[in-house]
């Protein structure tokens, strides 16, 4: 169909949310965001059964098949049984994929928003597997918290990102190192979710800091003949130490 077509189409770049008064609602995206509807497929295959995301969302979500992906390296190298955290969890898309792999899943999201969109989203992939917690995670996780497995994909600060030459661990928020020492604090076994600009030196250093041996590994993911994104894996998530 040409774009003119789609345009006159009632639901074009028409979105749900939880609104102010906790009730869902519609809202249209700006022509700026145009692109993201396109895709809702690619973020969520089920989008149209009624997937909720507010407008920080649709930037923020990792498309469906790379967090499946990301989920099933979890699964080869910790095995069926492993507990996961996913720490800012946003609007569920990692989440409701390591739900599908593993018994438990622990998330952490800040926005209690979000944080209910993402427990409507996992209610449509049918997991009902996931202990939601809505906090600051520099605040709400302590030494007590262990599991086997940390996942973080901490907001990049907007489409901006792309526009840098290099996106530092400094520009996360919180930085990389905090979150890195959180994670830790959890399990050595960690992946984050960045920008495929990220500082390859800033990640180095991270490795050398919190792990035994000083490695880590990076993986491209690849969309559409580019590179869309990158994860970091530390600890046991790596495929190949040697």
């Amino acid at each position: 169909k040409r774009a003119s077509d789609q345009e006159d189409r009632e639901d074009y770049c028409i979105a749900h949310q939880f609104n102010q008064d906790w009730e869902i609602s519609s809202y249209k995206l700006p022509k700026s965001m145009r692109r993201y509807w396109h895709s809702r497929h690619t973020l969520f295959s089920k989008y149209d059964e009624g997937i909720l995301m507010d407008k920080e969302s649709w930037y923020s979500v990792t498309p469906e098949s790379i967090a499946e992906h990301i989920a099933q390296k979890f699964l080869e190298k910790l095995g069926s049984d492993a507990v996961v955290v996913d720490i800012m969890s946003g609007a569920g898309g990692n989440t409701i994929q390591f739900a599908k792999k593993f018994p438990l899943v622990f998330t952490v999201e800040m926005d209690p928003k979000r944080a209910y969109m993402a427990q409507h989203n996992a209610a449509i992939y049918e997991c009902d597997n996931i202990e939601y917690i809505i906090g600051d995670c520099t605040k709400c996780i302590n030494d007590r918290w262990k599991a086997d497995g940390v996942f973080l994909s901490p907001p990049w600060g907007g489409p901006s990102y792309a526009s840098k030459e290099t996106f530092k661990m400094m520009d996360l928020k919180p930085d990389g190192d905090i979150l890195m020492k959180i994670a830790h604090g959890i399990s050595p076994n960690i992946s984050c979710f960045l920008p495929r600009n990220t500082d390859e030196e800033d990640i180095k250093e991270l490795a050398m800091k919190y792990t035994e041996d000083g490695v880590c590994e990076m993986e491209e993911h690849i969309v559409q003949n580019r590179v869309k994104t990158i994860a970091t894996y530390f600890g046991d998530l790596i495929k190949n130490k040697d």
